[in-house]
């Protein structure tokens, strides 16, 4: 978008196509979106640009957004809507300083929401030591591959379990520094689980709920700690699979 061509007027917003949930999507959305409603985003961390209101097209890695002149050359992220125009304070956004050497979008990942929630995850509510053991749902995930890498890498856990779907993503799991991953597709998950959890587990970081999360259930040790961050398999599923069974 040229920062010098026509901008949206403030309170305005101009949806792009596919911006708006289709009946097909919404069984994949967030109960909360209605047929209809704008799709929620993260907007990238962007250069800020002079003008009389904040507006950001959050459609790219990269986005322009215009703001007051006192923030010009600042950069920021912010949450808003998935749309081609979004207009707004330049409160409504947080400032992202910089890393050398470093592409401004780590403030979506490593730096921004997922990392944090892992960082967060880990330290503050599973209380992670290097004595533990740890397993990690989703571990192939935004979320869960961060989480991996910092109670593997970081605190050095005694040991570190990934849950992942297919092959290729439980040895990109392996590959942060993972000492087992396994797949919760295999006919076999389940013996699986049971033989590399023969210790207990210390802490689950839970990104996924349901099935996977009454499993560990039966295998976390007594003072154990689980960190509830996703139940992504709850989403849309079948009624009988809603809420926790007994293991087994």
């Amino acid at each position: 978008m040229d920062p010098e061509g026509p901008r949206p007027r403030p309170g305005v917003r101009a949806l792009c196509q596919g911006g708006r949930i289709d009946g097909e999507r919404r069984a994949r959305q967030s109960p909360r979106l209605q047929v209809g409603q704008v799709c929620r985003c993260v907007a990238s961390a962007c250069r800020l640009h002079p003008s009389s209101s904040a507006c950001v097209l959050p459609l790219t890695s990269l986005l322009t957004l215009f703001s007051p002149a006192s923030l010009a050359g600042d950069w920021a992220q912010g949450f808003h809507s998935w749309s081609s125009y979004f207009v707004g304070s330049a409160q409504s956004f947080n400032n992202v300083k910089p890393i050398e050497g470093q592409s401004p979008a780590i403030a979506l990942s490593l730096l921004g929401l997922t990392g944090i929630t892992a960082y967060c995850g880990l330290h503050f509510v599973g209380q992670v030591k290097k004595e533990h053991t740890v397993v990690i749902s989703a571990a192939a995930g935004a979320t869960g591959s961060v989480a991996v890498q910092l109670a593997k890498n970081v605190v050095g856990c005694k040991r570190v379990i990934g849950i992942a779907g297919g092959k290729e993503k439980c040895d990109f799991v392996k590959s942060l520094g993972a000492d087992a991953c396994l797949d919760y597709k295999s006919a076999s998950f389940k013996a699986d689980l049971a033989k590399a959890t023969e210790g207990g587990v210390d802490v689950y970081f839970d990104n996924v709920g349901g099935e996977i999360l009454n499993e560990l259930l039966a295998k976390m040790n007594r003072f154990s700690r689980i960190i509830a961050c996703g139940a992504i398999s709850s989403a849309s599923p079948p009624a009988s699979r809603l809420g926790l069974k007994p293991p087994g």
